[in-house]
């Protein structure tokens, strides 16, 4: 039982290294994404009427897309250089619609962050669900299992 148990303990030490690895890299990456907004590319700010009208574009496509539908959230951000709306709809049945914000042109209908299993999995490693806390945790609970995986190798 024991030789059993140290094989299966050195297979598991090795593949659990390798996600702990990954996973504090990710984690790694992504805090210091928000400890150092600099580092990402930002886009130009757009002049405040030019940003209302962007938005009001993306609320009337929503609304053509989507009739009858109540909208729960409306982001504004820039895809490379093109300014792009997304929109939450609400509902028992959630789901987000991106648009072109000049011309009002459907992009992309994907299912909201965290309504399929992947997502979720991902927000669960990642310690999203906590919040900034979680993503701490998460980043010295991976550094733990890496340290074990390693030392148990």
């Amino acid at each position: 039982m024991r030789k059993f148990h140290r094989w299966v303990g050195l297979l598991a030490a090795l593949f659990l290294a390798i996600i702990a690895g990954t996973g504090v890299f990710l984690q790694a990456e992504r805090l210091w994404e928000s400890y150092h907004p600099a580092a990402a590319p930002q886009a130009e700010p757009l002049p405040a009427a030019e940003m209302s009208a962007l938005f009001e574009n993306t609320v009337a496509a929503a609304r053509r897309a989507a009739p009858g539908v109540e909208l729960s959230a409306v982001r504004m951000r820039m895809q490379e250089e093109r300014p792009r709306g997304e929109v939450l709809l609400a509902g028992p049945n959630p789901r987000e619609l991106s648009f072109d914000a000049r011309s009002g042109e459907a992009l992309v209908e994907a299912e909201p962050a965290g309504t399929n299993l992947g997502d979720l999995m991902l927000r669960l490693h990642r310690g999203d669900i906590l919040g900034l806390s979680g993503n701490w945790i998460s980043l010295f609970c991976g550094v733990a299992l890496f340290s074990l995986g390693v030392t148990g190798a």
